[in-house]
């Protein structure tokens, strides 16, 4: 089983990271690196097909797009295709299931964009580019669109982009027939909340995101046959009396559906909740990252080992999830040369 490390690097130092993954006790081997854009900010892997893509900086500095070939033989990555993504800082990708077209945000560039897949992997150009011109921000909201995610539904007929600057959700309707996507409805959150990454519960009509800049998780009710979200609870991250810098980054549910687990850049640390039957969600625990500001978080698909990406300390710390609990108890680490922000299983 191998995982795929996109990073935060420096000049010259590798932007992504091949490693190996153990089961028997979790540890990483790291097998290769790759400086093929600078900084790869996130990751989409489709095993089916041994590809891996990536968004970064490219193009004069400009976003990017590119997809890697795996060879799990000599395990190595081959770069396979590069297209621009038409706005700056790309900060997340994902695919529909069936590898048909690629979704990306980019974060500075206020935008989001479609582009086609080839079954190869290969990348075409952008098919749709949408930018977000907001006139009427909420009070506390910043003053301008940053999209820092797009995720597919699980009808895989739309996507929700949730938009850090302007406090607002966007819901758009995917037209696979022109790699094209309209737009359907848009919530509003609290002001200067911060939406930043959204999960879908993968057998409840519900859904969750993660709110960087108030330190909260946000819960939905899910209708999926409009794709219709409606907010019915709010839990902070943050234990009682914290009264510190925290910034929210990711947010993850269980392979076993049972627990929610949120990422506290500043407290350093990894929340848990406990989902119950009707979606909603109670505290657990907190624990220790294991290092500085924790990016990015990645469940192995046993569901025994969660994966958390340290950006401050340029390391992945491996935990065991207790099958009875869900509750996390550190196992390993792997320190890297640059600074880890998302991490994507293959088995």
């Amino acid at each position: 089983m191998y995982v795929f490390t996109g990073c935060m690097n420096a000049e010259l130092s590798p932007s992504l990271y091949l490693c190996e993954f153990h089961e028997e006790d979790g540890s990483l081997t790291l097998v290769n690196s790759y400086s093929d854009m600078s900084k790869s900010s996130y990751l989409a892997v489709d095993a089916s097909r041994n590809t891996v893509y990536a968004v970064g900086m490219d193009f004069e500095n400009e976003g990017a797009a590119a997809s890697y070939l795996f060879n799990p033989d000599t395990k190595t990555l081959q770069l396979v295709s590069k297209q621009a993504t038409l706005g700056k800082n790309p900060i997340y990708i994902s695919t529909d299931p069936d590898s048909t077209v690629l979704f990306a945000a980019n974060f500075a560039g206020g935008s989001i964009t479609a582009l086609p897949l080839k079954p190869e992997g290969i990348m075409e150009d952008v098919s749709c580019c949408i930018s977000f011109e907001v006139h009427h921000i909420g009070v506390g909201s910043k003053n301008k669109s940053h999209p820092h995610s797009i995720v597919v539904d699980p009808t895989n007929r739309y996507v929700v982009v949730p938009d850090l600057g302007t406090d607002r959700l966007y819901i758009y309707e995917i037209d696979y027939a022109h790699y094209d996507l309209k737009l359907k409805q848009t919530l509003f959150v609290e002001p200067g909340s911060g939406p930043r990454h959204f999960v879908f519960h993968p057998t409840k009509p519900c859904a969750y995101m993660i709110n960087e800049y108030n330190s909260t998780i946000t819960v939905f009710t899910y209708d999926a046959s409009q794709c219709g979200l409606e907010i019915v609870q709010t839990v902070s991250t943050l234990p009682m009396g914290f009264d510190g810098i925290n910034k929210c980054a990711d947010i993850l549910i269980s392979p076993c559906g049972k627990y929610v687990y949120g990422s506290n850049r500043g407290h350093d640390s990894i929340v848990q909740f406990r989902i119950s039957e009707s979606g909603f969600l109670t505290y657990v625990e907190h624990i220790s990252s294991g290092g500085k500001k924790p990016r990015s978080m990645a469940a192995s698909p046993s569901g025994k080992y969660l994966l958390v990406a340290n950006e401050g300390d340029n390391h992945v710390a491996t935990f065991v999830i207790d099958q009875q609990t869900g509750s996390l108890t550190p196992a390993s680490h792997l320190s890297l040369e640059s600074s880890p922000i998302c991490i994507k299983f293959m088995i």
